[in-house]
């Protein structure tokens, strides 16, 4: 992995995930270009951890 910077724009989805007696269930996910997916070197079948940190969310392979 480099140690460029790269600076774009993520898309943040709000999905209806089940609907159970009546009341909506949603989840959230983001849209991650290619590019950062690529110079990340994660995959479908990664395993990841997520914190948040000084207000930041912070993704890290498992």
């Amino acid at each position: 992995m480099s140690s460029s910077t790269l600076d774009m724009e993520l898309k943040l989805q709000k999905q209806l995930s089940n609907v159970y007696q009546g009341k909506e269930y949603s989840k959230w996910v983001f849209v991650i270009p290619t590019k950062i997916i690529n110079e990340l070197g994660w995959n479908e079948r990664g395993k990841y951890i997520a914190e948040v940190n000084n207000g930041k969310l912070v993704i890290k392979k498992q």
